[in-house]
């Protein structure tokens, strides 16, 4: 099941800190199964935050959902992943990071995603059973 939400939905959902942003009006929020997903679009940056109370598997696939419609319908051409070191792993083996940063504190790692034609494409040939 795939709902768009608002930025105020996402900053009245109780959440880990490490994700407990307060998003504004121009960010984009989806709930994608039991995954929220968010960009903050403020200057650019488009940083990918995720959240679920379910830990499964599933919620890799959510995730990849919410990059193609990001790329597909949001106009979204860049993306960034900030996490700890190897949590996005399989990110970087299904479509090439445009670039990745190890930053100093609390071991973490800023990766950036292009979405051209081919990373979308790849993408989609691992949701293509959505409805997306």
């Amino acid at each position: 099941m795939i709902e768009k939400l608002s930025y105020l939905d996402w900053n009245s959902i109780k959440k880990k800190d490490e994700v407990d942003v307060v998003l504004k009006s121009c960010d984009i929020v989806y709930k994608i199964n039991n995954l929220y997903c968010a960009c903050e679009t403020t200057n650019e940056c488009n940083n990918l935050l995720a959240f679920s109370n379910i830990y499964d598997i599933s919620n890799i696939k959510s995730m990849l959902v919410f990059v193609y419609i990001l790329g597909k319908y949001e106009n979204i051409k860049f993306i960034t992943i900030c996490s700890s070191i190897g949590r996005y792993n399989i990110f970087k083996k299904m479509f090439a990071p445009y670039g990745a940063f190890p930053l100093p504190k609390n071991n973490e790692e800023r990766i950036y995603f292009k979405l051209d034609e081919d990373c979308l494409n790849n993408v989609y040939e691992h949701i293509k059973d959505y409805d997306c």
